[in-house]
């Protein structure tokens, strides 16, 4: 009976919170054992509660406005506290104490899974209030809610380099701030999805034996991210692109490609050695190119 009533309970707030009919708040209620009687009784303690709620949304008082928001605001309640902070906001628009309002309502935002209008308010208070003992942390989840807004991999990463950005931004606006190493890591991370981007669309174009704009695009991703961790591999593939075009190019344009294939396996030889697990392969395209070298010159 008690576990039943308690099952209640929850139910009650459960179908109060999503404003479902009274005669439904009583069904749930008999439906594990609470009688009806009881049923009224703590029905009368939940609309008073929740009537509390309405009071205070339309009492003048913003001090107990704001008080009352942010208890809300501590019990993860966010779309109770977000409309007191509201009001709270436009009365004392103008006023000191608006800081520590707006400060809140930022984070209730945030809280709610508000992401571009959490952004925005981060970056607005920065903006409004520079002096503020809020700003470092504010500037810092602008930031952080860029980099929650960012694409799976497979999807268009436009914004992932404006999160690059904003972190970036705040490394060299807070170079001593504690947040700078969170920032570093969260950069990695993104730099590293762009690397496997574009390491997909260098491989998609080679295995379509697109091999010019497959080595094209396997340059750039060195170019731009010239520590990538898998850099013998992106190197390797530059070397199967140039030995693949070889092998089906005109015979005018044959030698040329396999020389520039042996320079690129001579290039990666020189930079890792005979320990590499690519090192074999690679010392079997360069016999293959200098063959075929000679052979061509030989005609």
């Amino acid at each position: 009976m008690v576990k039943g009533f308690i099952q209640g309970i929850k139910e009650i707030i459960d179908i109060y919170d999503n404003k479902i009919v009274l005669l439904q708040v009583l069904k749930a209620m008999a439906s594990k054992g609470v009688s009806k009687i009881l049923g009224f009784v703590f029905l009368g303690f939940i609309l008073m509660g929740c009537g509390d709620y309405a009071k205070i949304l339309k009492s003048p008082d913003n001090d107990l406005k704001f008080k009352a928001a942010k208890t809300y605001y501590d019990n993860t309640k966010f779309d109770k506290a977000l409309p007191l902070f509201e009001d709270v906001l436009a009365a004392w628009k103008g006023q000191d104490k608006a800081e520590e309002v707006y400060y809140y309502y930022c984070f209730t935002q945030y809280g709610m899974g508000n992401l571009p209008a959490a952004s925005f308010h981060f970056k607005n208070f920065t903006e409004s209030y520079f002096t503020s003992k809020h700003l470092q942390i504010c500037a810092f989840m602008r930031a952080h809610c860029e980099y929650e807004m960012v694409m799976p991999t497979e999807l268009d990463q436009s914004q992932t380099h404006v999160a690059l950005q904003e972190l970036q931004l705040f490394v060299n606006l807070h170079p001593d701030s504690e947040y700078v190493d969170s920032c570093n890591t969260l950069m990695d991370n993104l730099r590293q999805r762009l690397i496997t981007k574009d390491f997909r669309k260098a491989m998609l174009y080679y295995n379509m034996e697109k091999y010019r704009s497959a080595i094209k695009s396997f340059d750039n991703l060195r170019k731009d991210y010239p520590d990538v961790n898998n850099s013998d591999e992106v190197d390797y593939y530059i070397i199967k692109a140039h030995q693949r075009l070889a092998e089906n190019s005109i015979s005018t344009k044959e030698k040329v490609r396999w020389e520039d294939t042996e320079k690129k396996c001579v290039s990666f030889l020189s930079q890792y050695g005979d320990s590499n697990s690519y090192t074999k392969r690679v010392q079997n395209i360069q016999a293959q190119a200098e063959k075929r070298i000679k052979q061509i010159t030989a005609k």
